[in-house]
């Protein structure tokens, strides 16, 4: 039923050696030329020959290496046979090869050999002097030399302030050719073991010179002729002790479910800061797996099946924070604390002094047969597709439940059974992209009033999103909490971009309300903070070279507080509400013309009270409330406004 799968394909911002090709690999390209683009900024442009497979998606990634011609890192991926680097800089070589890949189907990616290597140096003007920071990297225990480790380089005074700069060689050492000034220097293992138990990778801690983990503390080193040096001894990583998360999986009837799959993740927050802080977020083919009518699934710690009374029990490592899936075919996917999605999944925090920790239990709803569906891809503005979670979220008002989806290998999504109504669809990357809604023809959608609504009925094709990269190039972080009349908001979006547009990073908001964002450079950076059901807030922070951290709090407003502010009603009224019939929530709309004392009730066929919604002085305006009858049998239900001496009713059909 579940699969792993064999690899995994890391096109996005992750570090990746080129590796070898199988036999039955496509063409490589060939005549791979380099040349000094005229425009402004400084860019180079790579242009290359190729014949592509009829048929078949095909794409092409682009390698660059600075300084030297061995250790090629993954610099972008484009569709078309060119591609523009803009992360040049004078005074230095950079070598570049390409390879192909062509998607054969949704589990079977083949890459090319490589080209032929093209090179070009960019002459720096007159009077633009260079430096040199020279080191050696050793185990801290054994004083072994570690070859391999990337050298990162930050210098305050540039707006990109890191660019992969140097690799150790077989004896530790490395060399970087650097514009004369001072920086700061992070040494950064290819690959971060975290979650493993038991590795053959000897993990090491990622350090900044001097023995820190922490850049405020980094000491500056200054290029400059003779050589500065810096040496960096790296601690391994100690396996953290192991607990047992254990838990069972039911229906709504509480019947236990066997053969259900569950998979303990990492979360989006730890992802992100992983993919700023190293360059990638450090998810191999052990921490992917392919869920049948869901998806690929990325950053899996630990996955299983449940036995025949519904249990489960996983061992992961202690100190750490996770999200917990349910998923079992003719139910929909469930996370812990009967959350439907990512973007409002609970984060399960293991303390590193527990041992044994059991009710993460879940309880799977059996979805309405329909014959509707919404199916797309995810990709950006080269046509490159990109590995994402899908948020299926109605329109208040339009019908529908919310739905979670995976996109396949191939960067494409269907979501079946969807109820008849009107959503937003929201791609959420796996890391490398923002977040971004659909709108038809556009990429980089953030703010949910400018995103199309797509009406569901039958099979809704071609609802591809577009979204666009983020461009991490610092080591600030702001953080902070975002609430709305002084309660935490989850699941909002944080976006920080530059003056261009660009995107320098975001966070999602977690149950506490709380984001951070890591990596921003010194600039001006505008931060826009957006979610369904609320007006949008944004803010501007200046970034200065001396900044590590900052905090910036936001206080939404509610698009039901936004309804009472505007014109007032003519009279009393309470609205059907809608959808109905629904499963498991729907909205109730209500009209005051005047301020009143408001209790809004709903009650079984017996009278007897289920859950009291409002009880409140309200004043005069247009309310919506939404009603969760999870937990409730099927069935009608009656609800009750009283407003001063103003009462009405309406019926509520529950549908399982």
């Amino acid at each position: 039923m579940f699969k792993r799968l064999a690899f995994c394909l890391g096109f996005l911002c992750a570090v990746a050696p080129l590796k070898a090709a199988p036999l039955d690999s496509p063409p490589a390209p060939t005549d791979l030329v380099a040349t000094l683009s005229q425009s402004t900024p400084l860019s180079v442009d790579l242009i290359w020959k190729v014949t592509r497979p009829p048929g078949v998606h095909s794409f092409f990634k682009v390698y660059r290496s600075l300084e030297d011609s061995m250790h090629f890192n993954l610099l972008g991926v484009t569709s078309d046979a060119s591609f523009n680097d803009r992360g040049v800089s004078q005074g230095h070589i950079y070598y570049y090869r390409v390879t192909m890949l062509v998607v054969e189907n949704d589990s079977t990616v083949l890459e090319s050999p490589p080209s032929n290597t093209a090179w070009i140096e960019i002459v720096p003007p007159p009077g633009n002097p260079h430096g040199l920071i020279i080191g050696t990297v050793t185990d801290s225990a054994t004083g072994k030399p570690l070859r391999n480790i990337a050298m990162m380089f930050f210098c305050r005074s540039h707006i990109l302030l890191w660019i992969q700069q140097a690799w150790t060689d077989s004896l530790g050492h490395y060399t970087a050719i650097l514009d004369t000034g001072s920086y700061l220097i992070l040494a950064s293992p290819q690959r971060l073991p975290w979650l493993s138990t038991v590795s053959a990778y000897p993990g090491y801690w990622p350090q900044w010179y001097d023995h820190v983990y922490d850049p405020r503390y980094a000491t500056p080193v200054r290029a400059d002729s003779p050589a500065s040096v810096a040496n960096f001894e790296l601690a391994r990583i100690q396996p953290p002790p192991v607990v047992n998360l254990s838990g069972v999986v039911r229906d709504t009837a509480g019947n236990p479910l066997a053969n259900a799959f569950v998979a303990i993740l990492r979360t989006p927050r730890e992802i992100q800061t992983a993919s700023t802080t190293l360059g990638t977020a450090d998810i191999d083919t052990t921490e992917t797996c392919e869920v049948e009518d869901l998806g690929i699934l990325r950053g899996v710690v630990w996955k299983g099946w449940t036995g025949p009374t519904g249990e489960f029990t996983a061992k992961i490592p202690a100190g750490r924070s996770y999200l917990a899936l349910a998923v079992k075919r003719g139910y929909l996917p469930q996370f812990f604390d009967h959350k439907r999605t990512i973007r409002d999944a609970t984060v399960i925090r293991i303390p590193a002094t527990t041992r044994d920790t059991s009710g993460f239990d879940f309880d799977l709803i059996v979805p309405q047969i329909l014959l509707n569906s919404v199916s797309g891809v995810v990709q950006d503005a080269y046509g490159v597709r990109v590995p994402s979670h899908i948020l299926l979220i109605p329109v208040p008002g339009g019908g529908g439940i919310i739905r979670y989806g995976l996109t396949n290998l191939n960067g494409a999504y269907t979501i079946r059974f969807v109820r008849t109504g009107n959503y937003f669809v929201m791609a959420i990357p796996f890391w490398g992209y923002a977040p971004a809604l659909y709108k038809a023809g556009a990429y980089g959608v953030l703010r949910w009033s400018e995103a199309d609504t797509v009406f569901v009925f039958n099979a809704v094709n071609n609802i591809d999103i577009g979204v666009v990269p983020v461009r991490c190039g610092g080591v600030a972080v702001l953080a902070g909490i975002v609430r709305a009349t002084g309660s935490p908001v989850q699941g909002a979006t944080v976006v920080a971009a530059d003056t261009r547009g660009n995107v320098l990073g975001y966070g999602l908001t977690d149950g506490d309300g709380a984001y951070s964002i890591n990596g921003l450079p010194a600039a001006t950076v505008n931060i826009t903070v957006d979610r369904d059901g609320y007006e949008p807030a944004s803010s501007i922070v200046d970034v200065s070279a001396a900044d590590f951290s900052m905090k910036r709090d936001f206080d939404l407003t509610s698009v039901t507080d936004a309804e009472a502010a505007g014109p007032l009603p003519s009279s009393f009224q309470l609205e059907q509400n809608f959808p109905n019939p629904f499963n498991p929530t729907t909205l109730l709309r209500y009209h005051l013309p005047v301020s009143s004392p408001v209790k809004l009730v709903v009650y079984d066929l017996l009278g007897r009270e289920v859950k009291v919604l409002v009880n409140e002085q309200k004043e005069a305006g247009v309310y919506t409330v939404q009603f969760d009858a999870r937990g409730l049998a099927s069935g009608t239900y009656i609800s009750r406004l009283t407003a001063g001496d103003f009462v009405q009713t309406r019926k509520l059909v529950l549908v399982r």
